[in-house]
């Protein structure tokens, strides 16, 4: 699950004050429903391959950038990378990697 997996990557990451909310995932799946409907069949027809799977992910990247169901305290390091969400990406990109 979604959940413990981004406590493993904070974990790894060695970021402690962060905080989950599953209710956050949960608002990713009816947005990966509604926006990407496609992709998700895409992903079930036959022969479906690497591309399908990289597209899926791409969107479920962005659809967790847009939801931050992951939120750092105050005290998270900081960076100017990627309009300042190089720590979001940093925790979602490998949930995203693993979950394809």
């Amino acid at each position: 699950d979604m959940y413990y997996l981004s406590k493993a990557v904070l974990a790894g990451l060695k970021i402690e004050n962060a905080r989950i909310h599953e209710a956050g995932f949960a608002a990713v799946h009816a947005a990966m429903r509604k926006r990407h409907g496609d992709l998700l069949a895409a992903l079930a027809a036959p022969g479906a391959g690497l591309q399908a799977i990289a597209a899926t992910c791409a969107g479920l990247l962005i659809e967790l950038l847009n939801q931050r169901p992951v939120r750092f305290g105050e005290a998270a390091p900081e960076s100017n990378a990627a309009g300042g969400r190089a720590l979001d990406i940093s925790c979602l990109a490998p949930v995203v990697l693993a979950s394809g």
